[in-house]
């Protein structure tokens, strides 16, 4: 796994407009991360750009606990709306990891 990021580099990567740095930043992330900001970016990529619910997560195994917590929260939302963006499909370990805490 790559070394994270700073958290004022992340975040600055994160409010950028360029798909590939936010994309980056999303799997270099520091613990101490704002996990509202992560939360936006991530609901405009699955919304936004079309990306599937499966395919981030399956690339989210990176994410701080902070943030996958609410995540988790807003995909069960998205869940009532759409068979699609179920939580259940993320991979076990990132729940594992969750339950942990």
């Amino acid at each position: 796994m790559a070394k994270p990021l700073k958290k004022a580099e992340a975040e600055a990567r994160l409010r950028g407009t360029a798909f590939p740095a936010k994309m980056e930043a999303l799997r270099r992330l520091p613990e101490d991360v704002d996990a509202a900001l992560v939360l936006e970016v991530v609901q405009g990529l699955l919304t936004d750009r079309g990306t599937s619910t499966w395919h981030f997560a399956r690339n989210c195994q990176a994410l701080p606990v902070s943030v996958l917590r609410p995540l988790l929260a807003s995909l069960e939302g998205l869940a009532r709306g759409s068979r699609r963006a179920a939580a259940g499909d993320l991979p076990a370990r990132v729940r594992e990891r969750v339950a942990r805490g």
